[in-house]
């Protein structure tokens, strides 16, 4: 066990610097520190009473879970609100305050519409896989072999042999629940942990998300608005290209 990963209780390592170390050794392709590092992460679980599963159900909520909607959003935010000040900043005759009226406006109105949109398609999306489950159940429990019949094709599609799909198929059909929810992964191609997503939080990400990185090429006119900065080179629309070249960098670094 690695004695730099034990916290000051002596009780194992924190389970996000064990998880940063166990990602680090498979980047570094070192199969022995990686075991050593799984087992010690399973003895941190029991020794404060919960299984792996429920440590995955703890982490559930953590940032990389909504990050396809921070990046949607975020990436749709900036590019938006860049295109406006860009083409209102080609004007001459519109002043700074113009600018920052359209933009926040926009950045609102689309902000809503965005985090909208997100909620209702995601919300659309776990109705239909949450139908067509329902669907495969009645199916499995009014004709059990026949769905597994079905399965088995698929195992032997995959390059398994009848005699062993046989073996894993009728034994997971012992457990309703595990084979239904594999089925619709395999048979349709639905996965069923979807039904325990929140669409209301992903809009919410996503509004938030649009709000904070379209904001950002606002900020120069926001900062130098009332100044002279301009005079001679329209440096504020010089710094919203600079700031927006760096955010997007970042958000794709």
């Amino acid at each position: 066990m690695s004695t730099a990963l034990l916290d000051k209780g002596g009780n194992g390592a924190n389970e996000k610097e064990l998880t940063v170390a166990i990602k680090t050794a498979y980047r570094k392709g070192d199969a022995a520190e990686s075991k050593k590092l799984h087992e010690e992460k399973q003895t941190t679980y029991a020794s404060q009473g919960y299984t792996f599963v429920q440590s995955e159900e703890r982490h559930k909520g953590e940032i990389g879970e909504f990050m396809k909607s921070i990046i949607f959003g975020g990436l749709d935010g900036i590019i938006t609100l860049f295109a406006i000040v860009a083409s209102i900043s080609g004007s001459e005759s519109l002043s700074p305050a113009v600018v920052l009226v359209l933009g926040f406006s926009k950045l609102v109105g689309d902000g809503i519409s965005m985090g909208l949109g997100d909620f209702l398609s995601e919300q659309a999306e776990i109705d239909f896989v949450k139908s067509e489950r329902q669907r495969e159940q009645w199916e499995f429990d009014n004709f059990q072999q026949g769905e597994v019949e079905e399965m088995m094709e698929i195992y032997q599609k995959k390059g398994i042999s009848k005699e062993d799909a046989a073996l894993i198929l009728n034994t997971m059909a012992k457990y309703p629940k595990l084979f239904v929810d594999h089925m619709c992964m395999e048979e349709l191609e639905l996965n069923t942990k979807q039904l325990d997503d929140n669409p209301s939080k992903n809009g919410c990400i996503t509004f938030a998300s649009f709000l904070f990185f379209g904001s950002i090429p606002l900020l120069s006119y926001l900062v130098f608005y009332g100044s002279n900065v301009d005079s001679e080179w329209n440096w504020t629309f010089t710094m919203a290209i600079i700031l927006t070249c760096i955010t997007l960098f970042s958000m794709g670094a």
